[in-house]
């Protein structure tokens, strides 16, 4: 089977190259000089020092929010000049203990550090076989300076110090028929890995694992890896593509999976997203699933309906983009279309969040949707103890990689498709905005 021919169910998130028609139909193109930070930047409140409380939730009489806005200060990346520059695939921005900015660039398979102005330092790694070398290059995260990168070919985690040092290389014992797709990797405090993964439409032959996402647990030495959780991925519709049906999972803003993230201090935020609550878990090795929650955020945030409109204008921009490619790929996209316009979907309402992350202090981020016509992305932010503290506006287009150091680190493609890293940061006193 051609690779290209894996369940698209898998498409919308898969982090490694594909053909240029599936990343058309996928819509996975988010990711994009250099300027120098400005010192004194605003900092983001302070969380609460207290363990989590059993639960907390808004009030929902209030009738406003505090609400932040955020500034460029920083951006990597040029069209033409020094290759350190350019790049083609990013699938990873961290930052160091020292301010360092981590790329993690998987076109040609190397690892770029640069200073916190932007400046190009070092670079290690590479496309290759060897212990140092990657194959497809799917993740990275960074712990205590220490650098784990994911190799999804070769199945293993290599590891660096921020020289570019290897340190160890740890198999992974990894089948995409038993486990799907890696999407994302947070290190525990114990040494372990939280793995989420998304089980496709079409493999493997137990129709009870299809259409899943999976949150897995990795041993630090790699030799054992033990499922968590898992919950179905709704809805789904079916394409007829060159004789193999496949499932194709409907994108935003009404597709609903499962959302996990994980705290420094190891706590599990997690939700289905059918309305504003998550619950946070501490994971034990020892013990089977999530166990009990020890806490959960409820936001009072209202039910919003997606409207045929919606879905229209979260398709079309994909579509354009597989039209601009050959005759095969309009074909398949138009295929996509006629499955997604007669198979529309439940619930005909948006997920309550998209995405849910933790800073370095502690501060749990969670995405909310938005319709294509919204300048802004907006994110609800919580303290330690689990209190609504505010929305934070960030503009459209960045793909939120990392959260340190009271700085905002993702990814943007312009419109000639050259990729930046941009940093963000507070650049005004809060505001009052008007809860939506």
């Amino acid at each position: 089977m051609p690779r290209w021919r894996i369940p698209l169910g898998v498409l919308p998130e898969i982090p490694w190259p594909w053909p240029p028609l599936i990343v058309a139909i996928a819509g996975l193109a988010l990711l994009a000089g250099s300027t120098r930070a400005e010192p004194g930047a605003p900092a983001w409140p302070a969380p609460a020092a207290s363990p989590a409380c059993k639960g907390v939730s808004d009030d929902a009489s209030t009738a406003d929010t505090v609400r932040w806005t955020v500034c460029e200060d920083l951006s990597i990346g040029m069209i033409d000049g020094p290759e350190a520059y350019r790049f083609q695939r990013i699938r990873g921005v961290l930052v160091s203990d020292r301010g360092e900015i981590v790329v993690l660039e998987a076109g040609d398979g190397t690892i770029r550090v640069f200073s916190p102005e932007g400046t190009f330092v070092r670079q290690f790694g590479g496309r290759g076989n060897g212990r140092a070398e990657f194959q497809t290059m799917i993740m990275g995260v960074l712990k205590q300076d220490t650098l784990h990168v994911f190799d999804l070919a070769h199945r293993k985690v290599v590891r660096f110090d921020l020289e570019g040092r290897l340190i160890d290389t740890v198999r992974l014992p990894l089948a995409i028929f038993d486990h799907g797709i890696i999407l994302r990797a947070d290190p525990l405090p114990d040494g372990n890995y939280l793995l989420q993964s998304l089980m496709g439409c079409g493999l493997p032959l137990n129709p009870e694992r299809h259409n899943r996402r999976y949150l897995l647990l990795l041993s630090a030495d790699g030799a054992r890896l033990e499922s968590v959780h898992s919950a179905p991925i709704t809805p789904e519709a079916k394409l007829d593509a060159q004789d193999f049906w496949q499932c194709i999972r409907a994108q935003q803003p009404y597709g609903r999976y499962p959302r996990a993230g994980v705290a420094p201090d190891g706590r599990v935020a997690y939700g289905d997203a059918e309305r504003f609550e998550i619950w946070l878990y501490r994971i034990d090795p020892e013990r089977p699933g999530l166990g009990e929650p020890e806490a959960w955020i409820r936001l009072d945030r209202p039910v919003v309906p997606d409207t045929a409109a919606d879905r229209s204008a979260a398709r079309e921009p994909t579509l354009e983009r597989a039209a601009a490619l050959d005759a095969r790929a309009r074909g398949y996209a138009r295929a996509v279309r006629d499955a997604l316009d007669h198979d529309d979907g439940d619930p005909r309402t948006w997920s309550a969040y998209l995405d849910l992350r933790f800073d370095d202090a502690g501060r749990l981020w969670a995405q909310r949707p938005r319709s294509p016509a919204d300048r802004d992305s907006l994110w609800e932010l919580f303290d330690g103890d689990g209190r609504h503290l505010g929305t934070v506006a960030i503009p459209v287009g960045l793909d939120v990689q990392t959260i340190r150091q009271n700085g905002i680190y993702g990814v943007v493609r312009d419109e000639y498709g050259v990729l930046y890293v941009k940093r963000y940061r507070l650049c005004d006193p809060p505001g009052r905005a008007t809860r939506r």
